[in-house]
């Protein structure tokens, strides 16, 4: 009898044994498989398959996840280890793409003097996002940020220039502003503005995707060549407080079963929409990057993360992303709300590279800044004459 029992006994632990074996293994494919679609998920369209966007969005989790079960298995599971390992090989384009590992330099003393600075800033008009006041201290923080960092070339969105009714600015430091920057131009229908050292002609009238998505594209002469620049604002989400109070429960961990309604309506939805709108804005900014010649470079808050469907279709297979060419790490451009991604992006093609791109920390904005060197490939004896040739003549005419 007791042998007997303790036979049944073996033999339910075994049960046991094998079905945690089975549910360890699905749960490790199936951690495998997430990640790998995520990594993926910004080559669909949103406007086919809006949950493609949503699931690209976790891939930072679903990797870090992956990381750390890959650690767990190589310690208890070995075998089981190579399934992460794959999801990870699988993954790789796309985490360099979130997290990029260059070396970036400043210019040599060759480099210099066909070097310049370009900076996407979403500046939030100069205000502190936080609402803790900061924008009343002098100096303001985020119109001295552009002046210490000196970009060559400055591209705000929804901003306009600093005056003297910005919060924290002194006659004294708008002075040095406005030297730094002879250059400007305003679009008056949208908070699309861009400063610079260098002449500036606005090629195109402002055109608006929506009443909080645009664009303005400008020819710049930058060290006796010609450059045309697109500064862009794509769709934003559009949440309300009552969405952003909802998000900080998910992330807390305090939402009930019975809100998944809410977070499907409120938040999913809009995501959705948001995803969609930017699909066909990407689509339409690349149809008018296809409409021009030359050295192009387009920046902006995108609203999306690295390797998004609107990224990649504006893109194309002809234009490279400064922050993946000379940047390094995941540097998170958005700060408000937990929603911490790298929602702002440089795209440029041309006869010339990036040597560094970085994420510049403070100011008052939710948006950390992007300044990215540039410098201008050496130029041939028959590019050297016709630029001079161009210099001579109306270099700012439009193609």
């Amino acid at each position: 009898m007791k042998k007997a029992f303790k036979s049944i006994k073996r033999h339910h632990v075994h049960r046991v044994v094998d079905v945690g074996d089975f549910l360890l293994t699905a749960a490790v494919v199936l951690l495998a498989f997430a990640t790998v679609v995520s990594g993926y998920g910004g080559y669909v369209n949103p406007s086919v398959i809006p949950a493609a966007a949503l699931v690209a969005m976790m891939f930072p989790v679903f990797m870090l996840l992956s990381v750390a079960t890959l650690v767990a298995l190589i310690i208890v599971r070995r075998r089981l280890a190579l399934v992460p390992v794959v999801s990870i090989l699988l993954s790789l384009p796309s985490l360099l793409v979130y997290c990029p590992l260059n070396f970036g330099h400043a210019p040599s003393e060759q480099e210099a003097p066909r070097s310049f600075k370009v900076m996407t800033y979403n500046a939030l008009n100069w205000t502190d996002y936080s609402y803790e006041g900061l924008d009343t201290v002098t100096p303001n923080a985020s119109v001295q940020l552009v002046l210490d960092a000196d970009p060559d070339i400055l591209c705000l969105q929804e901003c306009s220039g600093p005056t003297l009714h910005t919060p924290g600015v002194t006659p004294g430091l708008l002075d040095e502003f406005f030297k730094r920057y002879p250059y400007v131009e305003r679009v008056p229908t949208s908070s699309l503005t861009i400063y610079s050292k260098f002449p500036i002609t606005r090629l195109v009238d402002n055109d608006r995707f929506s009443e909080t998505a645009d664009y303005a594209c400008y020819r710049l002469n930058v060290r006796g060549r010609l450059l045309t620049l697109y500064n862009v604002h794509l769709q934003s989400i559009g949440l309300s407080p009552e969405d952003k109070a909802l998000y900080r429960e998910i992330t807390d961990g305090r939402t009930e079963v019975g809100e998944i309604n809410r977070v499907r309506d409120n938040i999913f939805s809009k995501l959705y929409a948001a995803f969609i709108n930017r699909s066909r804005q990407a689509q339409s900014l690349r149809s008018f990057v296809d409409n021009r010649k030359g050295d192009i470079i387009v920046c902006g808050d995108f609203n999306d993360i690295p390797g998004c469907y609107a990224v990649r279709e504006v893109k194309g297979s002809d234009m490279s992303d400064a922050f993946y060419d000379a940047g390094t790490g995941p540097s998170v451009s958005y700060r408000a709300g937990r929603f911490y991604f790298r929602i702002d992006h440089m795209l440029y093609r041309g006869d010339f590279h990036a040597i560094n791109s970085q994420r510049i920390r403070g100011g008052l904005s939710d948006h950390y800044p992007i300044i990215t060197t540039f410098v201008w490939d050496e130029p041939s004896k028959l590019e050297t004459d016709r630029m001079k040739s161009n210099n001579n003549n109306n270099t700012l005419n439009n193609k």
